[in-house]
């Protein structure tokens, strides 16, 4: 029997290629085929991901993370010159320990840093991840590493590293005379603004409470508000704006940035429809599988492409409306974690859960 093995990482648990790799040691000691395609939907690993798939090489920058704190982050440059890169490498909520883990303190400054090191080496097309970020920001802190000048209402610039609290105080914005050419990998529908945006559902799990939700929607529709002005111009909403705490709308706003599905760019420019022909079985999976992972997710992406071959989930855990996931084709879901087990002792433990949940699957499928 042949299986092909595409799940996303278990945040801040297993990286894809570790559960992929689990997944096909463990098929193939049961005496089955075992083929490796580790996957990303614009969040964790989707630029190392994608620059596999495009036989890009790594570039290492001096930027900060989403606290403004100095780190090395990498992008990747393909032989065309398209430089593709993901916020979870410098805004990344797995860089913020849980305690400081607030969004509206957090900023995008650091991908605005990496991008302005591309264009200074006369790159100016780009792939970009989002997904996995701490930010709220609408993507304010990476304009200003861009060369956007925001302006208060005195007419005063807001200091570098603006962050999800600075949104309301935005009142003029001046654009910088660049050019460039992006597509923003989203891995979710969401739109910026309303009961299913960004604050909302993502803001919550970045650490705010209510009040902070609510303060970062206002912030938010504010600031939209300011750039349609500062364009004189009218957005069209448009779905996957929610990502990354709204950190693609500059790119939708001022260069007309494509959004595209994170895991349909990984599996289009990989060898997955090449493999798929002629698989018994996919296995695929993320952390956690929620009412969220048919929107965009990984595995809902992993199904829809995978046709008539009967596709199978693993996750760390389930959570609410998980069971929406079979209308996007997913056969069967099975979380590795026994239930009541504490998050460290589930990490720790977490090779082996998956294992024995595959020696499951197997039991049921082969």
């Amino acid at each position: 029997m042949k299986i092909l093995i595409a799940p996303d990482s278990f945040k801040e648990c297993l990286s894809a290629p570790e559960v992929a790799d689990i997944v096909c040691e463990t098929v193939e000691s049961a005496g089955h085929t075992g083929v490796k395609i580790p996957v990303a939907d614009g969040g964790e690993g989707f630029a190392a991901a994608l620059a596999s798939c495009m036989n890009a090489r790594e570039i290492i920058v001096e930027a900060h993370d989403a606290l403004m704190r100095p780190i090395k982050a990498p992008y990747y440059l393909t032989n065309t010159g398209t430089v593709v890169l993901e916020a979870a490498d410098t805004f990344g909520l797995a860089r913020i320990e849980p305690e400081k883990r607030n969004p509206l303190l957090t900023t995008t400054f650091g991908m605005g840093e990496q991008i302005r090191h591309a264009l200074n080496n006369g790159h100016c097309s780009f792939i970009i991840g989002l997904g996995g970020s701490a930010t709220n920001d609408c993507g304010t802190g990476l304009m200003q590493a861009l060369g956007f000048v925001l302006l208060d209402r005195n007419g005063n610039p807001l200091p570098d590293g603006a962050a999800g609290k600075d949104l309301a105080a935005v009142s003029r914005i001046v654009a910088p005379d660049i050019e460039i050419n992006v597509t923003l990998a989203v891995d979710v529908s969401n739109p910026l603004l309303g009961s299913d945006g960004a604050a909302a559902v993502y803001a919550p799990q970045k650490g705010a409470d209510e009040t902070a939700v609510s303060l970062l929607e206002k912030g938010a529709d504010s600031f939209y508000q300011t750039i349609e002005n500062s364009l004189c111009k009218t957005l069209s909403p448009c779905a996957g704006l929610g990502a990354a705490g709204g950190a693609g709308l500059p790119f939708y706003a001022y260069f007309d940035a494509d959004l595209k599905s994170g895991i349909d760019l990984i599996l289009e420019n990989g060898s997955f429809d090449t493999e798929i022909r002629t698989a018994d079985l996919v296995i695929t999976g993320e952390g956690r599988i929620d009412a969220q992972t048919a929107f965009g997710k990984a595995p809902a992406g992993v199904a829809k492409r995978s046709g008539k071959v009967p596709v199978v989930a693993v996750c760390g855990c389930t959570g609410k409306g998980f069971e929406s996931v079979y209308q996007a084709g997913i056969k069967a879901v099975y979380p590795i974690t026994p239930e009541n087990t504490p998050f460290e002792q589930a990490k720790k433990n977490a090779p082996a859960y998956l294992k024995e949940t595959v020696l499951k699957i197997l039991n049921a499928f082969a």
